[in-house]
């Protein structure tokens, strides 16, 4: 089991990402490991519990841990195609907790959530691989059409911008007949959803 958990430091504590995570009641995420269903499930006290692996690897367990243990059990072996379906956590927050356990290895790696294609950047941070499949973790959308083309090499007649929210993370996805589509803003700073809508439509729409 590896010796550390795999999340920023600001992901910890009553404020942090993993304890809205374990606010919730019911169950997280299924996942197959060895051809069995696996469930994550919580209690709403900050615990989770594995069913799935007997008893003795049931818990209850904090995340980082209960993800431990996944590991142990080749949850996050880079050679699988592994597929997980969300339950209280949306497929955003499964792709946020999965993906560093892929990335410790230092490799980018493909899996599916929700039969969403997703993709680790090697330094923990999930996307998919095509954002027009990733609906449910679309925020906001912008699109333009130039007449003649546009000056600029991003804005070469026409395009489109798509906000995401992954887990804690927004990210801004934008496509152009040049280049395809590319990650522009990785990392946008926002405390929310409305507020991340609001910085996008402010300097991205149209």
């Amino acid at each position: 089991m590896p010796s550390r958990p795999p999340y920023p430091q600001h992901w910890f504590g009553p404020a942090g990402y993993l304890a809205k995570l374990t606010g919730r009641n019911g169950v997280l995420m299924t996942i197959a490991v060895d051809g069995a269903d696996v469930v994550v499930r919580a209690h709403g006290d900050g615990m989770v519990s594995i069913d799935g692996l007997g008893d003795e690897w049931r818990g209850p367990f904090e995340i980082p841990a209960a993800m431990g243990v996944l590991a142990k059990h080749g949850a996050f072996e880079n050679d699988s195609d592994k597929q997980y379906t969300s339950g209280s956590w949306d497929a955003g927050d499964v792709a946020a907790v999965v993906a560093p356990w892929y990335d410790m290895s230092g490799i980018v790696t493909e899996f599916i959530v929700d039969d969403i294609e997703m993709y680790t950047d090697g330094q923990g941070k999930a996307n998919p691989t095509l954002p027009t499949e990733a609906e449910v973790l679309t925020l906001a959308t912008d699109s333009w059409e130039i007449e003649g083309g546009g000056s600029s090499p991003w804005h070469d007649g026409s395009g489109e911008m798509i906000l995401l929210r992954i887990g804690p993370r927004y990210v801004v996805w934008q496509y152009t007949s040049r280049f395809g589509w590319d990650v522009v803003e990785p990392e946008v700073t926002a405390a929310s959803d409305e507020e991340a809508v609001a910085w996008f439509e402010d300097g991205y729409s149209s």
